[in-house]
């Protein structure tokens, strides 16, 4: 039975932690973070608390006055320890606004949830090639939030829903000018002649933390990078496709319907990623 860090007290994932009225349940208020642990070090965590930050701003979440950097870091330590995982993990840490209200909130403080669970392996590159495609039932805003993780993530669950009857390992979500935006829970990434394209972020896809890191092992690397708008043609065209997520890696895309798609750049980068790590 694991347990869970809720608003500073240690309880089991069991005990039901939200009232009828939570905000986050009624109205999606809040946002979140999944964050890699490698055996208790915890890669790229200014990238992941600056974001957190940024988003609570943009939220207007008022953070307890202890909820630091390092207090973060502690917590999810100690969430680790007291479930007894010792290798590679994910934490989620999700924040959200409390008191009730309607629209309109009747306080601005936030409260938090800390979780974890082990994982087998981390940042390792996926050794059979993905199927992907197209989900074009509901586009992405492009807004301020956009490049957030809300709890306001219908487009995500419902074309997660998609690619599983579609049978696909993931499918690409589309932004309001039928750009391609995001997979469900990655950043996009297509090569073509040497050369790396991925959504700008005003392109309104997620502010990636592995996103940012790919970028910089790729330049560090000799790759140009592209930050642009991505049409949907660009999948027929590109040499490579692969995607990127902050507890997963780099994985690369062996198909998009009748496209085959090589992994010659994914591989390069994934090594760099892998020898990055503790």
């Amino acid at each position: 039975m694991r347990v869970i860090n809720f608003n500073g007290n240690i309880q089991s994932e069991n005990v039901p932690a939200i009232h009828s009225w939570n905000r986050a349940f009624r109205y999606g208020d809040g946002l979140f973070e999944s964050i890699a642990v490698a055996k208790k070090s915890i890669p790229f965590l200014d990238d992941h608390w600056n974001r957190l930050k940024s988003g609570a701003e943009l939220l207007s979440l008022e953070l307890p006055a202890d909820f630091t950097r390092a207090f973060l870091q502690n917590k999810i330590l100690e969430i680790l320890s007291l479930n007894s995982i010792d290798g590679n993990a994910c934490a989620r840490v999700m924040l959200y606004r409390e008191g009730r209200g309607r629209y309109n909130p009747d306080e601005m403080q936030a409260g938090f949830v800390i979780e974890a669970e082990p994982l087998d392996e981390l940042f390792g590159l996926n050794k059979k090639g993905l199927a992907i495609g197209l989900y074009t039932d509901v586009y992405k805003p492009i807004d301020q939030l956009s490049n957030f993780k809300t709890c306001s993530s219908l487009v995500y669950v419902l074309a997660s829903i998609h690619k599983s009857k579609s049978g696909w390992d993931d499918c690409l979500i589309l932004n309001s000018r039928s750009n391609i935006c995001d997979s469900t829970n990655s950043n996009v990434f297509l090569v073509k002649n040497g050369e790396l394209h991925t959504p700008s972020l005003n392109e309104g896809c997620i502010s990636g933390v592995m996103r940012k890191q790919v970028i910089a092992f790729a330049k560090k690397s000799g790759f140009t990078v592209n930050e642009t708008a991505i049409k949907t043609d660009m999948l027929r065209l590109a040499d490579e496709a692969f995607l990127t997520n902050a507890v997963s890696g780099i994985k690369w895309v062996g198909s998009c319907g009748s496209k085959q798609y090589k992994n010659e750049v994914s591989a390069t980068l994934s090594a760099s990623l892998h020898a990055f790590v503790p």
